[in-house]
């Protein structure tokens, strides 16, 4: 059952009747957003809460999008502060979101990756106009991330029972001790630049109209950041939310080392998506100007979001993903672990 606060109702609608359809499924940072009409056609979108990142601050960092893709972000209605947090009233987009405009086969493959060369393209023309070497704080640190990261593997290596300092096999690739290998992440070197980005680029925060065209939501992280981590954000939420399991996976000690086997299946529709945000990286690598590590930070950075993404699996009822989603997140800390210049 969904209901709202009152001090909002009476806020944005004056105490006239509205009609609650559905709610959006919910992220890490704490809102609820619910979508509703008030006797006429129009459908709006509500965001409130007491957020991780104030709602008040997510429209501040909307107007750093808005000056560079202003044609791309829903309208904010309204705003207004209540005693359990805050809340803003925005129109809602009259289409499913990318996310499942992909699971649910809403258009031809052909369709959604012309949306996606369109998403890659105006980022890539935002990173180039707010390409910049005077302001190089980004709007989050690597090295948080990457300590968080840390925990997350040592907490699903001990729901697996498997040690951290023991070698370990994954389908059939030696990694050597998860926890050694975790150290590659403070081998992390920022780009000599940074550019406006919106930071959380996920496929449920893309919102499709009849067209189909596209528009972005979620603006918690907009700012300047490494271009390469909003790329790896598209990249690795299709294996984190879309991939398969077609077996279950397995855990054994042979000898003196662990082997992690499992079976994982992404659609090709995802690996072709996935396989644009490489291309992509590598062609803003030279664009930009990046550092001739770009490509193993990309690592690094897609590394990070699964194995960071690990803290979240039961929220998204996908437990039994545990060990394969371990299993591709320390793969890819292997390949930045031996990538050479």
């Amino acid at each position: 059952m969904i209901s709202l606060p009152h001090e909002v109702e009476q806020s944005f609608f004056g105490g006239t009747s509205i009609e609650l359809l559905n709610t959006a499924p919910c992220g890490a940072s704490g809102p609820r957003v619910v979508f509703l009409r008030n006797g006429q056609p129009t459908i709006y979108a509500l965001k409130y809460g007491n957020t991780r990142v104030p709602i008040h601050e997510q429209l501040e960092n909307r107007k750093v999008l808005a000056e560079f893709m202003p044609h791309r972000l829903p309208k904010v209605l309204k705003f207004c502060e209540y005693p359990g947090g805050e809340a803003m009233l925005m129109e809602a987009i009259p289409g499913p979101n990318l996310h499942y405009a992909v699971v649910e086969s809403w258009y031809p493959d052909s369709v959604i990756l012309h949306l996606v060369d369109s998403i890659l393209g105006e980022f890539a023309e935002m990173w180039r106009r707010s390409r910049s070497t005077e302001i190089l704080q980004f709007k989050r640190n690597f090295f948080d991330r990457a300590a968080i990261v840390k925990v997350s593997i040592e907490n699903a290596l001990r729901q697996l029972g498997i040690p951290p300092d023991a070698p370990l096999v994954i389908n059939g690739t030696p990694i050597g001790k998860p926890l050694e290998l975790a150290q590659v992440l403070d081998t992390f070197q920022a780009p000599p630049f940074s550019v406006i980005c919106h930071y959380d680029l996920h496929a449920d925060n893309f919102f499709l109209d009849a067209r189909p065209d596209w528009f972005l939501g979620d603006w918690e992280w907009a700012g300047r950041h490494d271009y390469k981590a909003s790329l790896t954000h598209l990249y690795s939420w299709w294996m984190t939310t879309c991939a398969r399991l077609k077996t279950d996976p397995e855990v054994k000690l042979r000898g003196d080392h662990f082997e992690l086997n499992y079976w994982l299946y992404l659609p090709e529709l995802c690996e072709q998506i996935r396989g644009k945000c490489v291309e992509q990286a590598s062609f803003m690598a030279d664009e930009l100007g990046d550092s001739p590590h770009w490509e193993k930070n990309f690592w690094l950075h897609a590394g990070c979001d699964i194995l960071g993404d690990l803290r979240f699996i039961g929220v998204r009822n996908r437990q039994p993903y545990l060990p394969a989603l371990l299993g591709e997140g320390l793969l890819l800390l292997h390949r930045a672990a031996t990538f050479k210049v």
